[in-house]
C-alpha cells in the first residue's frame, strides 16, 4: 500500500498540484486472499521512493470523513470505513463487479469487504467489467499527453503494455470517475447487488428504489473521446 501512496504523491508533484492527505490503506485483505499485482508498477519512475506521504494518518479514517467514495481496486479499506464510528459516507462511486457471469479482480481480491459495502445500503453507483470492457485506449489516443505528468504515464503505460503483450489500454477506473462528470454518457438501471457465492459473482435485482445503480450501457465513443480530451487537458495544464 505504501507503493500507491507514492504513486499517487508522485502524480500530484508532476502536476505541480497542492497534495491532498496521502495515506497507505490497510496491508491485508479482510479475506486473506493477496490483491493482485503485476509487479512492475512504478518500474519507471526513478524518484519513488523520494516521494513522502502521511505515514502516520490512518487512511480509514480519512475514507469514513469523506461524503463521497471513489474506490479503486478491491475494497478492502472502503468495508473498514463504512464500520467507522463516525463515518461520513454517503455516496459511493466504482468500477467493479461483472453483471454478465463473470467475476471481477476488484471483488473476487475481497469478497468480504465487498459484502459490507454492498449490504451497507449506502447509495452506489457500479461500472461493471462488460461494460468498461468496450472502451479501449492505444497509442494514438496518447499521443496528446504532454508535459512531465504526460511523460510519466506514459512511462508507465508502455511499460504495462510491454508486461501483458498489449498495444492498448482499458480504462476501467477512470470510466466509473466520468460516470460522474458526464452521466449522459451512460445508461443506468437501479436496483441492489449482491455477491452470490464465495467466488466474488455479482447478481443484480432490479428496483426502482434499490440503493444501487449499475451502468448498463454507454456510448462508447463518446465515453473514449472524453477520457482522452480530459486526460490531455490534465496532463498539460
Amino acid at each position: 500500500m505504501e507503493l500507491r501512496a507514492r504513486l499517487v504523491a508522485k502524480v500530484f508533484a508532476s502536476a505541480g498540484r497542492a497534495v491532498p492527505i496521502i495515506a497507505a490503506g490497510l496491508a491485508e485483505t479482510r479475506s486473506g486472499k493477496p490483491a493482485w499485482w503485476a509487479g512492475h508498477e512504478g518500474s519507471t519512475i526513478e524518484d519513488l521512493d523520494e516521494q513522502e506521504f502521511a505515514e502516520n494518518v490512518s487512511a480509514v479514517d480519512v475514507l469514513a470523513a469523506g461524503g463521497h467514495v471513489v474506490p479503486i481496486g478491491p475494497l478492502t479499506n472502503v468495508a473498514a470505513a463504512l464500520e467507522h464510528p463516525r463515518c461520513a459516507i454517503r455516496e459511493i462511486t466504482m468500477m467493479g463487479g461483472a453483471f454478465d457471469g463473470r467475476t471481477d479482480h476488484n471483488i473476487r481480491s475481497d469478497v468480504d469487504a465487498a459484502r459490507v459495502v454492498f449490504d451497507a445500503g449506502v447509495e452506489l453507483t457500479a461500472v461493471g467489467l462488460e461494460i468498461t470492457e468496450q472502451v479501449r485506449l492505444t497509442e494514438a489516443d496518447l499521443t496528446g499527453l504532454d508535459g512531465e505528468p504526460g511523460q510519466l504515464l506514459l512511462g508507465e503505460v508502455h511499460r504495462y503494455w510491454s508486461v501483458i503483450g498489449h498495444d492498448w489500454n482499458t480504462p476501467h477506473d477512470p470510466i466509473a470517475v466520468l460516470t460522474m462528470v458526464a452521466p449522459e454518457l451512460f445508461r443506468f438501471e437501479r436496483g441492489r447487488i449482491r455477491i452470490d457465492g464465495a467466488d466474488g459473482c455479482t447478481d443484480f435485482d432490479p428496483d426502482p428504489d434499490g440503493p444501487h445503480r449499475i451502468v448498463r450501457a454507454l456510448d462508447i465513443e463518446g465515453v473514449r473521446h472524453e477520457l482522452v480530451t480530459r486526460l490531455g487537458r490534465a496532463c498539460t495544464r
